[in-house]
């Protein structure tokens, strides 16, 4: 019983410490926001504009950059492709207003 507990403590804080390799930050651009995810402190993303709308807009608030770079981590952490929809937006509350 003691083993397969040290196990599950082990394979528990594996997990964990995988998971603080990954991060996210919130970068200043023209005239707004984007955001950078990293991955053992090296950008595997970064997004200038608010994805998934069609035009080329920057995110008008930290907040707003920060909810959807957290949205995009938490995809990644759970092994789902880090695409971002229209949906995901109006439910973030992310102002895309031109």
């Amino acid at each position: 019983m003691l083993i397969i507990s040290s196990l599950v403590l082990l394979s528990a804080f594996w997990i964990f410490k995988k998971d603080e390799l990954l991060s996210a930050k919130v970068i200043k651009v023209n005239n707004g926001y984007g955001y950078e995810v990293l991955y053992k402190e090296n950008v595997i993303i970064k997004q200038e504009y608010i994805p998934a709308i069609s035009y080329r807009k920057v995110f008008v608030s930290e907040a707003d950059a920060w909810k959807v770079a957290t949205l995009v981590k938490y995809k990644l952490k759970q092994r789902e492709k880090p695409i971002i929809a229209i949906k995901d937006l109006d439910s973030l509350d992310v102002n895309i207003n031109k």
